[in-house]
């Protein structure tokens, strides 16, 4: 079996989190690299490290989650991204 650094967590603390149901993640500096970029016509990109891509497929699959909600900067939700969605841009 693979290494896994939780396997290194008290049982305890591994047992509560296999019950966790939903996670809600801040993009801005927690999924993003920090920078910014914009497109000729003004909008913001941000940019993603590969890495955050891979585990938010990891946590989708191993946990059978299917779809992730999108906010906008004001927190309202402006859409949803199936796995499928991730795997189709190359996201991961």
């Amino acid at each position: 079996m693979p290494y896994s650094p939780l396997n290194d967590l008290p049982a305890d603390i591994r047992e509560r989190a296999a019950r966790v149901k939903l996670a809600l993640f801040d993009v801005d500096g927690v999924l993003t690299d920090g920078r910014l970029s914009y497109t000729d016509d003004g909008r913001e990109i941000k940019t993603f490290h590969v890495h955050d891509g891979l585990g938010l497929k990891r946590l989708m699959e191993d946990h059978k989650i299917h779809a992730l909600l999108v906010v906008d900067g004001d927190e309202r939700v402006v859409g949803a991204l199936n796995i499928h969605d991730l795997l189709r841009a190359r996201v991961v």
